[in-house]
């Protein structure tokens, strides 16, 4: 969101209105479906306070941030979704990192739906090391390195850099139509 956010600030004035937490940092939660080969906004919930009892509750501003009454194909948003898919495989309680059994990346372009790629947990695991390798070659991956290199010693960087940015950049880079170094993995077109 924080593109359309950015190209039109105005209509942000109905989520500024809405509880923040550290478990609600952007200050709402958006409800999406893939339908069509588009990627739909269903909702956009803040937090508000009930004004009898006081509780918590979720509010839906759909409506006052896109008030011609239709649900928004995510026009603004390029990049991949990478959906976590059955039960977790694998936790590492040092790192609070969960691996899922599934994942599915889903690469969408203007808000429609370009490519979907399925692969099993230990495949991905081998993907996310691909493109953290890939991002090593990148100008964003020396500039953070630099600025790492002011608080850490070397040899700690890759490992933060790896858990901090592999993700963003991921999300950012359209994922390989059958990935050569992943193991099982099946794609298919949602045109």
């Amino acid at each position: 969101m924080a593109a359309y956010w950015n190209a039109e600030p105005d209509r942000f004035a109905a989520v500024r209105r809405g509880i923040r937490s550290t478990a609600l940092y952007r200050g709402y939660r958006g409800t999406w479906e893939i339908a069509g080969g588009r990627l739909w906004l269903r909702k956009i919930e803040i937090d508000v306070e009930h004004s009898t009892d006081g509780k918590i509750i979720a509010r839906d501003v759909i409506r006052e941030v896109f008030p011609s009454g239709i649900d928004p194909v995510a026009s603004w948003y390029s990049g991949t979704l990478i959906i976590p898919r059955g039960p977790i495989a694998r936790f590492d309680r040092i790192e609070q990192e969960a691996l899922f059994e599934r994942y599915t990346l889903i690469r969408i372009a203007d808000g429609r739906v370009e490519r979907r790629l399925d692969m099993e947990g230990e495949a991905f695991v081998t993907y996310r090391e691909a493109q953290f390798q890939a991002f090593k070659r990148t100008r964003a991956y020396q500039q953070a390195f630099e600025k790492a290199r002011e608080r850490t010693v070397d040899q700690m960087i890759d490992p933060q850099l790896f858990d901090s940015q592999v993700d963003s950049y991921l999300t950012l880079n359209d994922p390989p139509a059958v990935p050569a170094t992943t193991g099982p993995a099946k794609s298919r077109s949602d045109r």
